[in-house]
């Protein structure tokens, strides 16, 4: 998902980001009989890469003025999906809803993976 995909769903309280990615391989079939897994992916195309599964819980601490030994603040980045045949929707979403006051920020973009499996 590029950075750009992402849409800002403004709904008043517990606004999120979402980002649909198009999937012809999650059929009527494999969405009613199969067992679809999703994951975040990080370096993807490296020997180091590795995967999380969704949700993907991320816990976040840093410093309020961006100094060591100052006091700190909290929030926990949060990412699911939701999986319909023919299309993934990602949902991004963080705990302190800071984006709400920062209407500049976007999530960075990210790599997603996918396992579809049925017989």
């Amino acid at each position: 998902v590029p950075q750009s995909s992402w849409t800002y769903l403004d709904q008043g309280s517990n606004c999120y980001f979402y980002a649909t990615v198009e999937m012809p391989e999650i059929t009527e079939y494999a969405f009613d009989m199969g067992v679809i897994k999703t994951y975040r992916a990080f370096n993807y195309s490296s020997k180091d890469a590795y995967q999380i599964e969704l949700p993907y819980v991320l816990p976040h601490e840093y410093p309020i003025d961006g100094r060591e030994g100052t006091d700190w603040l909290f929030y926990t980045e949060t990412i699911e999906c939701e999986i319909a045949i023919g299309h993934i929707t990602f949902i991004y979403r963080v705990s302190d809803f800071d984006y709400e006051l920062d209407e500049t920020f976007v999530p960075e973009a990210m790599t997603f993976r996918c396992v579809v499996m049925y017989n």
